[in-house]
């Protein structure tokens, strides 16, 4: 199997054409953004992060399933890919799996992308986030239609990993922090000064004072510091005392007028409901202090799956309410789940349910720019797995403040 060959067959003139109106780019520009940068850059970033075994190609099908990337998506792409809201569905799905894909290089590699196509660096950003659900969406295809599995799967990565020296746009490994395509850490950069090099010594001649002869100067000096001493305190006498003026006294400013109160902003839960006390944090200017976690109460999945309860809404609809009042208020949505199970697929799961939360709050008019996703696993528990209590505990989404 050829990923690279099948991702591109999905990217005929027609799909490309739809894509350049929606990003405002030429039809050339685009393919060569899109085929030739984006997609060779995303299945670089799957090679280095699941590409290492079966295991890791098995979390990459866990991630297709839970995202429900079942290939429907490929049945008209093109229609999908045009504008509107089904586009901005795949783009804020796409970039909040961008750190999944790329890691912390995002930035990087946008940047090459925008100089290697001509494109603006927006246009860039936009179409790694078409590609990523595209990508997947052929995996979840292929997964459908021939039963692929870990092991095809990770026989089909090597064979991108083989692939990838001759479909990379020059600058991707540096962009990916490689030292090569091959996933190496970046080698550190040699030093470009030469040693130094000392001179052989020369040999300093003695230094001969020269000869020096009589000078009348020394008797100069004293009478003409008396001329100057008596026409100095001559002038002194003759001056009047400077008039002391005393500085104007200035009125006190006065206070600074208060900052205007933030509007009002009518929550459905109880007083001490995460949405609450995330309100109350955005409100107190005084308080700067981020990252601040929140906890999201009352927010459940149906079981080992990324799906909302009806429940959820609730939760959701005064988060949205929060950040709307708040627009300068960035956040991560921080999926986490307890130790049972396998730790791999828990990180994958959590990964979803993180995201589920931020299509949702974007549903509800939240800027996806304003958002980003995380899954955790069960790195990062708040007590320990030894309980059923503990255990409910740890499997929680949290909203974390990045910026006020």
């Amino acid at each position: 199997m050829n990923l690279f060959d099948l991702v591109k067959s999905q990217l005929g003139d027609e799909v490309i054409a739809k894509v350049a109106g929606t990003v405002g780019e030429t039809p050339a520009a685009t393919a060569k953004a899109l085929t030739g940068g984006a997609v060779p850059a995303l299945l670089a970033g799957i090679v280095s992060n699941f590409g290492s075994s079966e295991n890791g190609a098995a979390r990459l099908l866990d991630l297709v399933s839970a995202g429900k990337h079942d290939g429907s998506l490929l049945n008209n792409l093109a229609g999908a890919l045009g504008g509107g809201a089904q586009t901005d569905a795949i783009l804020n799905t796409g970039k909040s799996l961008m750190g999944t894909m790329l890691g912390s290089r995002g930035d990087a590699v946008t940047d090459l992308l925008s100089a290697f196509a001509g494109v603006r660096r927006s246009s860039a950003s936009s179409l790694l986030g078409m590609a990523i659900p595209v990508i997947l969406s052929v995996l979840g295809k292929q997964k459908a239609a021939g039963g692929l599995n870990a092991a095809g799967l990770f026989s089909a990565l090597g064979a991108v990993k083989g692939l990838l020296p001759s479909i990379a746009p020059p600058g991707l490994a540096a962009a990916l922090g490689m030292a090569d395509l091959g996933g190496g850490a970046a080698p550190a950069a040699p030093s470009t000064h030469a040693p130094a090099t000392t001179p052989a010594a020369t040999p300093i001649p003695a230094y001969v004072e020269p000869e020096r002869k009589p000078s009348i100067v020394p008797w100069l000096i004293v009478p003409i510091a008396a001329i100057l001493l008596f026409f100095g305190l001559r002038n002194c006498q003759q001056k009047e005392p400077a008039a002391v003026v005393s500085p104007p006294v200035s009125e006190p400013l006065p206070d600074a007028a208060p900052a205007a109160p933030a509007e009002t902003v009518e929550l459905q839960g109880d007083a001490n409901s995460a949405a609450a006390r995330l309100l109350a944090f955005l409100r107190n200017a005084d308080d700067t202090n981020v990252p601040r976690a929140f906890v999201l109460d009352n927010l459940n999945f149906d079981s080992a799956t990324s799906n909302l309860d009806a429940a959820s809404s609730r939760t959701i609809d005064d988060v949205a309410k929060v950040l709307a009042a708040y627009p300068s208020a960035h956040v991560e949505l921080q999926g986490h789940t307890d130790s049972s199970g396998d730790a791999d697929k828990n990180r994958t799961l959590s990964q979803a349910r993180a995201t589920a939360v931020l299509n949702a709050l974007v549903n509800r008019g939240i800027a996806a720019d304003r958002l980003s996703a995380r899954g955790f696993g069960a790195d990062n528990p708040r007590v320990s797995n030894d309980t059923p209590e503990g255990r409910a505990e740890n499997r929680r989404t949290e909203v974390v403040v990045t910026a006020k």
